[in-house]
């Protein structure tokens, strides 16, 4: 509970200057705007994340050297975890970018600017 309180409280910091911007919107495309917000948001908390994810790959790769070479088969045991799960963050995280990225190509969204309405396909009954 003590965790998603934490996370919670996070979002909560990370998102407080992006509802402030919204309200202070006088447009009337309000959800655009909203979602411009994000995407700046992602485009910059995500090459963070990816950063945080190496640099914790070889810090455990180091604390792994040291234990291995100390003879410390607890911390080796703790380290080679560290390791696996780092590289499991950075697989994931860069599986979601390229797959992103591959729809954006087949679809043609890359960010190219805003869609038109007449670009939108319509479906008659």
């Amino acid at each position: 509970m003590k965790r998603f309180t934490t996370l919670l409280g996070s979002l909560g910091g990370i998102l407080t200057p992006v509802f402030f911007a919204f309200a202070q919107q006088t447009q009337t495309n309000y959800i655009t705007n909203f979602i411009q917000q994000i995407k700046t948001i992602l485009t910059t908390v995500i090459p963070l994340l990816i950063t945080i994810a190496i640099v914790m790959f070889f810090i455990q790769l180091i604390m792994f050297i040291w234990a291995k070479n100390k003879g410390e088969a607890e911390k080796t045991t703790d380290a080679k975890k560290g390791i696996m799960w780092s590289l499991v963050a950075l697989f994931i995280m860069l599986s979601f970018l390229g797959i992103i990225r591959i729809l954006q190509g087949v679809t043609g969204a890359n960010n190219q600017g805003n869609i038109d309405a007449n670009d939108i396909p319509i479906v008659t009954f």
